[in-house]
Formats: structure tokens, sequence, C-alpha cells
């Protein structure tokens, strides 16, 4: 059967090694490809393409409005500071991401998440943070922190999703996946990472199903079509009993 790669993007310290897996092989590993040794030193490693897409950072939250972030204020005038002070760093942690920092715009705004009474916004934002930081655990505890069963955030119940999927919880990363979708049905990200949890989950055609969906917008990108064809190459092993 066909030789898939898992490729590796450059990184500081010389570069990480490129290797080759079947695709048993690569089904095996590719739950673990977000906290693998590369990441760690700037690098990220695929599956296709990037297993689980992040969503985009930094944005404004529809159900958040009007709650105060970061730690409590004795007074008016301290909370309106401190909200002034929250949105800085939140902006300076933007600017970081867009910089390709992930962990300097984590460590940044952390201290506001760290808060007993961080907002929505700031605990979704360092999530996602986390997750882009390969710190899946830390992304899940501040994710679920944000009441997902209650949002109607799309980017929340994505990334909690993402937390689950990259922890080996299959069916409860497709159940946050699918309420992601609930909100933003023609989101791409987002059905590419349910078609991957899917195949992750032995669930080949349903993968194939999502990612034929995904695929009919003119602004599919190369990781759907890829992964479609990784969907297509599965079933075709099993049809021929390659492993």
């Amino acid at each position: 059967m066909a030789i898939h790669q898992i490729s590796t993007s450059p990184v500081s310290n010389g570069g990480c090694r490129q290797f080759s897996f079947t695709l048993k092989q690569l089904l095996t590993i590719a739950i673990f490809l977000p906290l693998a040794a590369c990441t760690n030193s700037g690098g990220s490693l695929e599956l296709a393409s990037k297993p689980f897409e992040p969503s985009s950072l930094l944005q404004a939250h529809p159900d958040d409005a009007g709650k105060a972030k970061g730690p409590a204020r004795t007074n008016q005038s301290q909370s309106s500071s401190n909200t002034v002070d929250s949105a800085n760093v939140m902006q300076r942690a933007k600017k970081l991401k867009s910089e390709g920092h992930v962990r300097e715009a984590f460590a940044l705004i952390s201290p506001l998440a760290q808060a007993q009474d961080a907002s929505r916004t700031v605990l979704v934002e360092a999530g996602l943070l986390a997750l882009e930081a390969g710190q899946t655990t830390k992304a899940k505890e501040l994710l679920l922190r944000a009441s997902p069963n209650t949002s109607k955030d799309w980017r929340l119940l994505s990334g909690m999703g993402i937390s689950e999927a990259t922890l080996g919880e299959q069916a409860e990363a497709q159940k946050y996946f699918r309420q992601a979708l609930e909100i933003s049905p023609n989101n791409q990200a987002v059905k590419n990472n349910l078609a991957l949890s899917l195949i992750l989950d032995h669930k080949p055609a349903e993968a194939e199903r999502v990612l034929t969906d995904a695929a009919k917008s003119d602004l599919s990108k190369p990781r759907v079509l890829a992964n479609l064809a990784l969907a297509k190459a599965l079933q075709q092993d099993a049809a021929t009993g390659n492993p």
C-alpha cells in the first residue's frame, strides 16, 4: 500500500527529521502529533496537513458582553482600569500570536485566565493559545471553565473538540465538533477536524462524507482535499485487505 508522509517544519535547533509511515502507523500516532517533541521547539508536525486546527484567536465573543475581565478590583475606578489593562494584554497577546510567538502569547495571557472571575473571552483565548502551544490538558481545563455546555461560541466548542481528540476521546470530540457546526455550519476547519476525529475513530466512510461536503466550497483548503484522499485510501485498503 502507499506510504503517507508526516513532515515537520524547520526549527531553530537544526530541524526535525522527516519520517514515513504506513496508514495504520500514521493513525496510531496521529492523535499525539500536537504534543510531539518537535512542537516544543517551534516546529509543527502534520497529518496530511495539521491534524487539528485551533480556531483563529482573539476575536470578540457574542455571549461575553459586559462581563468583567481579569481580577476583581475594589472600586469602579480600579475596575475600569483593570478592564483597560486586560484589553491591552489581550492586544499584546494577539500581536505576539500574529508574529508566531505562541508560547509567549500564552504566558502573557495566563495570569488573566488564572483569576477566579476571569471572563469567558479570556478563558477561551487562553485555552486556544494553550492548544497551539501544545498544552492540551491545560487547554481543556481553561476551556471547560468557559462553560462550553452553555456557550454559543463555535470557537470554544471547536477548541473543546480539538482537546478531546488530541487526548484520544473521539466520541466527545465529535460531539463538540458537531455542536460547533450547528453554530457555524459552513466552517471548513471544524469539518476537517471532525473528519480527522472520525478517521482516528475508524470511521473513514463517514469522514469521507464530511470532507466531500467541505470540498464543495470554492474556498476549499488543500488540507481538506489531502485528508479526503486519506479517507478514501483507508477505505480502499480495507476493501483490499491491506493492513
